[in-house]
């Protein structure tokens, strides 16, 4: 005889309340007490829980909505039921075990990395790149499709908008371009006083590199700052796409 499992109207208060001392947004909060109450308001009046239910509710919520929306939805629903102590009743945990070989965006998935999981113990997923990297990414990321690359794209992203970071266009610190005035061949490589300097301006900033006589040794100088910036700025880029990741989750 099955196991009679239901959903208890104190467990959704505690799991909530427990949500609101959480470190997110209040919009965020906000989605998360709106998803788990229209989900108990669903269920039937017994709020009895079973496989067969949960995997039609799923198929509710994909027909009414995008994929990213009821990924979203679906992701509160399986914290809920994870608090509860049901996790093996959660909707995506029948289909992680066949994510391998699928495509999302550039990423291609290639096995579940068993030891790991994500914030909201998603099951971390190691994913092939059409760039050729390897990266690592929740399930729950993959299938709401918030992560679609090992973060290449961002970068290309960078060459055609103009994103400011801390006062700084992150565009020119990826840019290759040589400006027309240019004379010697490297951006903020110039003669001074009969020999060859270098210089950087970033984050509104300007920095003197020295002055060398031969210009080989300015020019790797500027390459060597070049490098410094593009890691600094493509961390602030990573810390800003963390953050609207946290936020759509």
């Amino acid at each position: 005889m099955r196991e009679i499992i239901t959903l208890k109207r104190e467990t959704v208060d505690a799991f909530l309340r427990k949500r609101e001392q959480d470190d997110i947004s209040e919009q965020q909060k906000r989605i998360i007490q709106r998803h788990v109450e229209r989900f108990y308001d669903w269920l039937p009046m017994d709020k009895e829980l079973n496989p067969e239910l949960l995997s039609q509710w799923e198929k509710e919520l994909q027909e009414r909505l995008t994929a990213s929306s009821a990924a979203q939805y679906i992701t509160h629903v399986n914290q809920l039921l994870r608090y509860a102590g049901h996790g093996e009743l959660c909707p995506l945990h029948y289909r992680t075990s066949r994510l391998t070989g699928k495509r999302f965006g550039r990423l291609v998935a290639l096995e579940p990395i068993a030891e790991k999981r994500g914030r909201s113990r998603s099951i971390v997923w190691r994913c092939r790149c059409d760039c050729g990297r390897t990266t690592e990414a929740t399930a729950n990321a993959l299938q709401a499709g918030l992560r679609v690359s090992c973060g290449c794209q961002r970068t290309e992203k960078l060459q055609n908008y103009n994103i400011y970071v801390d006062d700084t266009n992150l565009r020119q610190v990826f840019s290759d371009t040589i400006y027309k005035n240019n004379t010697s061949g490297s951006r903020g490589v110039y003669r001074s006083r009969g020999l060859w300097a270098a210089n950087i301006t970033y984050k509104r900033k300007k920095y003197f590199l020295g002055r060398y006589a031969r210009q080989e040794d300015a020019i790797h100088a500027r390459q060597q700052a070049e490098a410094w910036i593009r890691d600094d700025a493509a961390e602030l880029l990573e810390r800003l796409t963390a953050q609207a990741v946290q936020a759509a989750i």
